[in-house]
């Protein structure tokens, strides 16, 4: 993690000093922003499977919970907030405000002294990838999770990656409105985030996917059948809620699933599995819009998510009977710790 930061600052460092001096061409921006999402794929495992050393194991699901929130959160009010910087400030603000974030999260880890790496023996890189994957592809419900995370996550993306078209030819707004958008979604992730642990508790897993992916699809028909926006508003906190309850739930469950020794191998392909199906659906998105224009896109998007959801009804995956999981959660608790934090 420490490593990463560096690297992730070191490239920040390197958009400010090109931004300021006006000489950042898109393929410079692109190949820098690779650089940054590169050293992201390998932190977010490693910061994933840090929760489990954090908190009780009884709390890791509401743990991994809130971490997906915060990075949902921050994902709805990053753009909003830099529009209003890049109109302020121009964009080497923006620039100087990311290396800054990378500085604060860099002093938080180097402040965190009291943690102690497990000692384990060292496996080849191959080898321990190959554990990884070999495992998750032999749990069945770890495996059915993945499966249907990345079915969601293909047309759900046309969310994210339209709604600027349809701020702007729909609703004619301008980069404010789009915005305020953002900023509703970014509600709605905190309001699913509120009601993600009673209805686990309440539906189970299997209950919470049903519920937020009908919220979600529903969101997105509701784009494109009222003028209103208010209306509009109320669609886009229920389709936040419902994105949050999908990715909440399945990075909880997963987290609390998964053994010690392959947590941050199984993660690592959780984190595939998430950004590896934003990015295809994305694109698809994009692609087929081209063509058939951003409202059919985003309305047969939740469409299909609407289909997914009787899919889920008639095949939920097999999630462990809650008895078992809280006599897990209890003995997990009273249990020493492996490390000192």
């Amino acid at each position: 993690m420490l490593v990463t930061q560096v690297v992730q600052l070191g490239a920040s460092v390197a958009l400010v000093a090109l931004s300021a001096g006006g000489d950042l061409p898109a393929s410079t921006l692109l190949a820098v922003t690779c650089v940054l999402g590169a050293a992201s794929a390998v932190q977010m495992p490693a910061a994933q499977s840090v929760i489990s050393d954090i908190v009780p194991h009884a709390q890791v699901a509401d743990a991994a919970s809130l971490s997906s929130i915060s990075v949902n959160v921050a994902r709805a009010a990053g753009p909003a907030v830099a529009g209003l910087t890049i109109a302020q400030f121009g964009i080497t603000a923006v620039f100087i405000v990311n290396a800054a974030s990378f500085v604060i999260y860099l002093g938080a880890l180097i402040a965190w002294r009291n943690y102690r790496a497990l000692q384990t023996p060292a496996e080849p890189f191959l080898h321990a990838m190959r554990e990884g994957v070999r495992f998750v592809f032999r749990s069945s419900m770890v495996r059915s999770l993945y499966i249907r995370l990345a079915i969601f996550l293909v047309p759900a993306n046309a969310l994210w990656a339209l709604l600027p078209v349809f701020a702007q030819r729909t609703l004619g707004l301008g980069a404010d409105g789009y915005g305020v958008l953002l900023g509703v979604l970014g509600v709605g992730t905190i309001v699913g985030a509120a009601l993600v642990a009673p209805w686990r508790d309440r539906w189970g897993v299997n209950g919470v996917l049903l519920a937020s992916m009908t919220l979600f699809g529903m969101a997105l028909c509701a784009l494109l059948f009222t003028g209103d926006l208010w209306v509009i508003f109320l669609a886009l906190v229920a389709g936040g809620a419902g994105w949050i309850g999908v990715i909440a739930t399945v990075n909880a469950v997963v987290q609390a699933s998964l053994p010690e020794h392959v947590l941050t191998r199984g993660l690592s392909i959780y984190q595939l599995v998430l950004y590896g199906g934003t990015a295809v659906g994305s694109a698809a998105s994009g692609a087929v819009a081209v063509v058939v224009g951003a409202d059919a896109v985003l309305v047969g998007a939740g469409a299909v998510i609407l289909l997914l959801t009787v899919v889920q009804a008639f095949l939920p995956f097999a999630e462990p009977p809650r008895s078992v999981r809280r006599t897990a959660d209890a003995a997990a608790t009273t249990a020493p710790r492996r490390r000192s934090l």
